[in-house]
């Protein structure tokens, strides 16, 4: 499946990710459109929304 990953401030890439395996009481949903909102904008442009810094 393809998903997009940040990898740092002005660093976002679409990447094929390994489709997921749900467990016990779970459930897999297939997304067919997405949206973006203005904390993702902040996380994309500056690596954060106010305290909340990208790590990982």
């Amino acid at each position: 499946m393809r998903g997009c990953v940040i990898h740092g401030a002005g660093d976002l890439r679409v990447e094929e990710l390994p489709v997921p395996r749900p467990g016990p009481g779970e459930a897999l949903v297939a997304v067919r459109y997405g949206g973006v909102c203005g904390s993702d904008l902040h996380y994309w442009r500056h690596g954060g929304v106010g305290d909340f810094r990208l790590r990982e």
